[in-house]
């Protein structure tokens, strides 16, 4: 792994391998129900602003995917165990700390156990994204990916709403 894993010369195969995950999340939502659904957050709060959405699909997709797997990853691997223990091990320890990151976006812990653990099981993705390509931009255009077919998936319920209203 190299010193905090960023933008390297394979950007474009980043980017592809970005997608490549996405598109096998997206093939398991339609096998496992509400896998792609992960922590959809409260319905009128993206809907009614513009500059939320942006920040849920487009900003923080990038800033937390950085900072959990570019930096917090980085630090236990690289610093903190220097090596000496295997890397799911950090990996773990990252993804946990994603998912209690992302209460705040689901409400309370009780009433999300499953979107807990299954952003716990991103953050398990996205570390190994970050591993095998040296990089956080794959995990990064899959976390964008993931919260932007979370936006369509919200936008459908809104304007459903609306059309039975």
């Amino acid at each position: 792994m190299q010193k905090i894993p960023g933008i390297n010369k394979k950007i474009l195969a980043g980017v592809l391998s970005g997608i490549g995950v996405f598109i096998v999340i997206i093939v398991l939502n339609f096998i496992i129900p509400n896998f792609g659904t992960i922590g959809i957050p409260n319905v009128q709060s993206i809907a009614s602003e513009t500059g939320r959405f942006i920040t849920i699909v487009i900003i923080a997709p990038i800033i937390e995917t950085f900072f959990f797997f570019g930096i917090i990853l980085f630090f236990f691997h690289e610093k903190l165990f220097k090596g000496k223990f295997p890397f799911i091990i950090s990996a773990i320890i990252t993804s946990t700390i994603f998912s209690l990151f992302h209460i705040n976006a689901y409400g309370n812990f009780s009433s999300s156990n499953a979107d807990f653990i299954l952003a716990g099981v991103m953050g398990l993705v996205f570390s190994y994204q970050t591993k095998f390509a040296k990089s956080v931009i794959p995990a990064i255009v899959t976390h964008v990916l993931i919260n932007l077919w979370i936006g369509f998936i919200i936008l459908a319920v809104v304007l459903l709403g609306l059309v039975i209203i």
